[in-house]
Order: structure tokens, then C-alpha cells, then sequence
């Protein structure tokens, strides 16, 4: 499951933020390059309530959490229902605002951390 704080923010926008951009093109190049399926990837916001993001993880169930830039600690938001993290990876990558604006040292760390990945 991928998020990042500003998530559900972008959707709402009319035009596509250069934020939920490169969240795509990154998705994109998950599925070309490390032949992700594409039903191995599910989006859930982070920024609407920490109830719904809970209930985001309870639907998708994911084995892993991928988190892009500085948000809430995602452990923390589980609370007392921390079985919901047992077999689940969190997965913190830098955030997109960097990688949007064009830093290429942010993209690879991303792109390192992607590919280490085992899904």
C-alpha cells in the first residue's frame, strides 16, 4: 500500500499536482522496470483521519507500507491495533516534493529502497 501525507489533498485537486505526478510515474516504473503487478499496488490516503487510514489497512491488508517523505509515525496511528502491522513492512522513502522539483539524489534513495523490495 502506497501513501504520503497530501495524498488525498492532491486528489481533490482539478489539475494534477506535480506531487501526485511523480507518485504515478514512480508506480509506473515499479510495474515496467521491477515487473510489480499492478494489483500488487493499492493507494490509500494518509491524510484524512487516522481512523481511515486503519480502515484503508484493514481492507487492503498489505505486507508492505510504502511511505513517501515526512508524515505521521505510521506506528504510532496503529495504536492498539498493532496486529495489524504483524507481517507488514514499513517502508519510508524520501519525499516527493524533492523528487518532483528534480533532485536527482532523492530519486535514487527512492529508487534503492524500491528495488530492495521484495514483494
Amino acid at each position: 500500500m502506497w501513501t504520503y501525507q497530501g495524498l488525498f489533498a492532491d486528489m481533490q485537486q482539478a489539475r494534477v499536482t506535480p506531487r501526485l505526478e511523480m507518485f504515478r510515474k514512480i508506480q509506473a516504473s515499479v510495474r515496467s522496470h521491477l515487473k510489480w503487478a499492478e494489483n500488487d499496488i493499492s493507494s490509500w490516503p494518509l491524510d484524512i483521519s487516522p481512523h481511515l487510514f486503519l480502515h484503508g489497512v484493514r481492507f487492503f491488508r498489505p505486507r508492505i507500507i510504502i511511505c513517501f517523505g515526512a508524515g505521521p509515525d505510521l506506528t504510532g496511528i496503529f495504536g492498539a491495533e498493532t496486529e495489524l502491522l504483524q507481517g507488514c513492512t514499513v517502508c519510508a522513502l524520501p519525499g516527493l516534493e524533492g523528487m518532483a522539483a528534480g533532485d536527482k539524489q532523492l530519486k535514487n534513495e527512492a529508487w534503492q529502497a524500491l528495488q530492495a523490495i521484495r514483494i
